[in-house]
């Protein structure tokens, strides 16, 4: 077992702790010392504990910034070493053009044949002069790059029609480097790189970051080499070269003399005028976005954290690899830090975080943040305050969720959520939490859809009860519009739609509790709940009932409140209720088939397939019972009404 990275100790010369930090082997050279070491000025152990936790975090964020500062260093080493190579290479050719040209055709020629064997005939008949490769070998893996077909095709036709031209040898394969560099795809390169150590024996390929160094070097050099051999204004005549959203390495310059343009073009303001802050208000002016909005908030959130981690805010000066960085440094954030933490800089958030292993940000978050940057600077790219955007082609590994979004509840645990006193005891929760829970299971609906419903919706319809959810018209916000009269939105399309209500809920009475709630002229069928500030009703009611579940033993990460939503699916479909109907339920219908109102199955036939579900393993007479005296009590409080 290793030392402890830091710990409190005291001197024999002191009667005060004293804090000490050893400084990792890996960045002594730049600390200048082998620890870190301050007097605590006190003996009292309590107060002794807190600084020593101050300083801890203090200098966990130095480790960051010095392994960061590292890490550019030997980027910076790696490059010179990388040039050196290419120094060697133009030596070989007899000029830098004819080496950078040679290793890009090289280059394309690997990534081209990852695309298809069809493709891979086509690098041979360019470059060898017949066809080695056979259409019925194994299809390879695709290198990430030029990800369409047409786009493929038309890379392959300007290829052969300008590549074998040695006036404008590169000019096609250069954009592939390019995009290649923007995405940050090394690994499938090996082949392309691996003998750069024969020609520079210090460059190091034994480590995956000593091989991204060099790998980021070599697609860097080929990327930003200005060809002198081509024709003045080539490249101006010919663009684009490759069109992708994704290509953010500015290309280089390919003559003294600048291009010159007509009188009559407005010139783009210049990208350094612009700021994170200036797309932001872009953005949220093309949405439409007046007063308080969820989204716009997350979106301002991601871009301080950006600004804050990488100390950039001018669009023009965002690099992908200042995107990586940040999805780095976010996915090390506390989920849900304490107040105390939250309010450090995000730095010390991150050393806090490690030192008391704390848990950090999913991926699913994480990538959230990366979609909020990649919308504001696709709004700068469409303003032309950049030539293109960093982020685009950028991923979270686990960002995107594969499977159920959340699993179902077993039979088990309906009969321990369903036969508890939460739901058989009239003085264990409040009537709307009991009523959210209850009709939760039969209908399938989202959660939050109930919690929307206003007693005018629960209503008859062909001689069925039904509750019909509803979206409000979209109407421009105002400043005096409070969180409760926002305007309802459903989810998708087909969210809009009419519910047959169960007979175990007709049984129980949920119809009269509707008609109270419309008698005494309550808005809303379940008006004590409160609205966040974005219009939300459910939010705070869904911590209740999560927390609830937690309380009777539901501690599955994957199972939620939102399972009984899956579990109403896997019941219908075990008891082969038609899937439409099922779908049509649960406001997952096409709208081709149900989304909208009228279509797909009738009321009646809704009707008799929900009225099937019944989940076995519950006692509901005694939920039943318990629903009904919660109406006499709610009569008896309101005089009958």
């Amino acid at each position: 077992m290793g030392r402890r990275m830091s710990h409190s100790h005291k001197r024999a010369s002191s009667r005060n702790a004293w804090f000490r930090m050893d400084v990792p082997k890996d960045i002594r050279h730049l600390a200048g010392k082998t620890s870190w070491q301050h007097s605590l000025n006190t003996a009292e152990p309590n107060l002794a504990a807190q600084r020593r936790a101050t300083w801890s975090a203090h200098y966990k964020g130095e480790v960051i910034r010095l392994r960061m500062l590292a890490a550019q260093e030997a980027q910076q080493s790696t490059d010179a070493l990388v040039d050196q190579a290419f120094d060697k290479l133009a030596q070989f050719s007899c000029s830098m053009d004819l080496a950078v040209a040679g290793e890009l055709q090289k280059l394309a020629s690997i990534v081209r044949s990852s695309w298809s064997n069809a493709h891979a005939q086509a690098v041979e008949r360019q470059h060898l002069g017949e066809a080695w490769t056979s259409l019925l070998d194994p299809e390879p893996a695709s290198i990430p790059s030029i990800d369409d077909d047409e786009e493929r095709r038309r890379f392959q036709l300007r290829a052969e029609i300008l590549e074998s031209n040695a006036a404008t040898s590169g000019i096609v394969y250069q954009e592939l480097a390019r995009e290649l560099l923007s995405r940050g795809v090394y690994e499938p390169l090996h082949f392309a790189i691996s003998y750069l150590p024969y020609l520079v024996p210090a460059i190091d390929l034994s480590t995956k970051a000593a091989y991204n160094c060099v790998a980021q070097a070599y697609l860097t050099r080929l990327a930003e080499h200005a060809f002198g051999s081509w024709p003045v204004g080539i490249r101006e005549a010919l663009r684009p070269v490759v069109t992708s959203a994704t290509n953010s390495v500015a290309a280089p310059a390919i003559a003294p003399a600048p291009p010159t343009f007509p009188a009559a073009l407005p010139c783009p303001a210049p990208a350094h005028h612009h700021t994170l802050s200036e797309a932001f208000d872009l953005w949220r002016k093309r949405k439409r976005i007046t007063g308080k909005d969820k989204t716009a908030d997350e979106f301002a959130k991601a871009i301080a954290r950006f600004e804050e981690l990488t100390g950039t805010s001018m669009v023009g000066a965002i690099t992908p690899a200042m995107v990586r960085m940040f999805i780095s440094l976010v996915e090390q954030l506390p989920f849900r830090p304490k107040k105390c933490v939250s309010a450090l800089p995000l730095i010390e958030q991150i050393a806090l975080a490690h030192a008391k292993a704390l848990p950090t940000l999913s991926p699913p978050t994480v990538g959230k943040q990366l979609t909020a940057l990649r919308a504001i600077l696709s709004v700068a790219k469409d303003a032309d305050w950049i030539a293109s955007n960093p982020a685009q082609g950028i991923s979270v590994e686990g960002a995107t969720w594969e499977g159920d979004e959340r699993d179902h509840f077993s039979d088990e645990d309906m009969r321990r959520i369903y036969a508890s006193p939460l739901m058989t005891d009239p003085d264990a929760c409040d009537d709307t939490m009991f009523w959210i829970l209850f009709l939760a299971p039969f209908h399938g609906s989202r959660p939050g859809e109930h919690c929307k419903l206003k007693p005018s919706e629960i209503v008859q319809d062909d001689g069925e009860w039904v509750m019909r959810f509803r979206r409000d018209r979209r109407i421009r916000p105002t400043a005096a519009m409070s969180n409760e009269t926002r305007p309802r939105r459903q989810k998708t399309r087909s969210s809009v739609r009419d519910v047959p209500i169960h007979w175990i809920l007709l049984e129980a009475g949920f119809v009269d509790f509707a008609r109270r709630q419309r008698n005494r002229g309550a808005e809303w069928l379940f008006d004590d709940l409160e609205a966040d500030k974005y219009g939300d009703r459910y939010k705070y009611l869904s911590r209740r009932i999560n927390d609830a579940l937690r309380k009777l033993g539901i501690h599955e990460p994957d199972k939620s409140f939102y399972s009984t939503r899956h579990t109403m699916k896997r019941e219908g479909r075990r008891l082969r209720i038609d899937n439409q109907s099922l779908d049509q339920l649960a406001g997952h219908a096409p709208v081709s088939v149900g989304g909208r109102y009228g279509q797909g199955s009738s009321t009646e036939t809704l009707k008799a397939d929900l009225d099937r579900l019944e989940f076995r393993s519950v006692p509901w007479d005694d939920v039943v019972v318990c629903a009904q005296k919660r109406l006499v009590r709610l009569g008896a409080d309101r005089g009958g009404a």
